[in-house]
């Protein structure tokens, strides 16, 4: 019961990572699903809990927004030199939204964060036991 089958050709940032961490966030979620499978009650809070569950992209996203954001503003107001950590930024957010790579969100699946079609797999491996 492999829910995340197929998702390799389609989602660029589990085509990019480390087969490791792919493999270990898709074991990660056979866990809960078998543990949904044999507790309908699990499947429903996990459900509530995956509403709530930030994808990779909105966890990388967001805080580049914050850091260029101060980068323009120290680099226009104080010294040109903050300008080549924006530099830096604007080349990471094109090449992950290129390729889905970029030397954070290697960090970021280390750590667990999921892509938005991992999470929605889960979703709907879910919905069966959650009805029971």
């Amino acid at each position: 019961m492999n829910a995340l089958l197929g998702l390799e050709g389609r989602d660029r940032v589990r085509k990019h990572g480390s087969k490791r961490v792919n493999a270990r966030i898709a074991a990660r979620m056979e866990q809960r699903l078998e543990r949904a499978a044999a507790e309908p009650r699990f499947a429903r809070v996990r459900l509530h809990k995956l509403d709530r569950e930030w994808d990779i992209d909105r966890a990388i996203l967001i805080p580049f927004a914050g850091m260029g954001i101060a980068a323009l503003v120290l680099g226009l107001r104080k010294n040109p030199r903050w300008r080549f950590p924006l530099a830096a930024q604007i080349g990471f957010l094109l090449a992950y939204a290129a390729v889905g790579w970029c030397p954070p969100a290697v960090v970021l699946r280390r750590l667990g964060l999921r892509t938005r079609q991992e999470i929605d797999a889960e979703r709907l491996a879910l919905l069966p036991h959650a009805a029971a």
